[in-house]
């Protein structure tokens, strides 16, 4: 009886996730600085990780509201150039959104890509979004790109217009196991070995 209730009780926690954490990276911790080759921001005990293609690596400028108004605000990124912004989280990450900015050269797409991969920007590509940025307030256009996919490390963002900036990088990271039904399986594991029979020896007389 007692193996069959431990089974059953183990089996409903293993059904039971433990809880995402979401984070979001606004960039507010991170100096203002020019062409910098890679930086890390760290939120809730995740680091992130920012780079580009390009050799003049990226800009964290203060965005005042006029350049690109809200939801950008304080501190943001650009490449200044359109190449690809490429993002390392140190742990797995279960979905991503990001607001962003472009430019907005006549006859070229304002189409972005945001793409998730396992494994760093080389590894497997796990799922692909695209989003249009749309002229508002601002003469550059703007969006929100999200994407959702199973443990993935790597986001990789790019766009076809010449210029290229985000905000308010927003992630889901992978639930940990359950602390309660950690120690309730403990305490299974515990009453089972309580539980088995003790072999003793006796001894004889001469």
């Amino acid at each position: 009886m007692k193996l069959i209730l431990s089974a059953v009780v183990l089996a409903v926690l293993i059904g039971v996730p433990g809880n995402a954490s979401v984070i979001t990276f606004d960039f507010e911790d991170i100096p203002l600085a020019d062409n910098v080759a890679t930086f890390n921001s760290v939120r809730g005990g995740v680091v992130a990780s920012f780079r580009t293609t390009d050799s003049s690596g990226l800009d964290v400028y203060q965005n005042s509201g006029s350049f690109l108004p809200p939801p950008f605000m304080g501190h943001a990124i650009t490449n200044g150039t359109g190449f690809p912004i490429i993002i390392a989280f140190s742990t797995a990450v279960d979905s991503a959104s990001l607001d962003f900015g472009i430019n907005n050269l006549p006859g070229v797409s304002n189409l972005v890509t945001l793409r998730a991969f396992s494994g760093g920007s080389a590894g497997t590509l796990l799922a692909t979004s695209t989003a249009l940025g749309i002229p508002g307030a601002s003469q550059f256009p703007q969006g929100n790109v999200s994407i959702s996919a199973a443990g993935f490390d790597t986001l990789v963002l790019s766009g076809q217009q010449p210029g290229l900036a985000m905000d308010n990088l927003t992630i889901s990271t992978v639930p940990e196991p359950d602390s309660f039904s950690m120690l309730v399986v403990a305490g299974l594991v515990l009453w089972h070995i309580e539980g088995l029979p003790i072999l003793r020896t006796k001894k004889q007389l001469v």
